[in-house]
């Protein structure tokens, strides 16, 4: 579990960086459906729930890889 929740706080770190561009191509909306995920990883840190980690790291994950697979591209 360690691991994971390692894993978790560095994959905040790096989607949180993705908030103003998510911001410019999808809107407010998008960007708050991110800024939850993020209180949701959070919550799973801080209870120490591996499901609630797992699925939370696998949603940030998706913002990440679709916001390199095509920058300019809505993600």
């Amino acid at each position: 579990m360690s691991e994971m929740i390692e894993l978790l706080e560095n994959e905040i770190v790096r989607v949180s960086g993705l908030i103003p561009q998510v911001t410019r191509a999808q809107g407010k909306k998008a960007a708050l459906f991110l800024k939850h995920d993020m209180q949701r990883a959070r919550k799973a840190i801080d209870e120490a729930n591996p499901k609630l980690a797992l699925a939370s790291l696998e949603r940030l994950q998706w913002y990440e890889s679709e916001a390199e697979a095509d920058p300019v591209r809505d993600v």
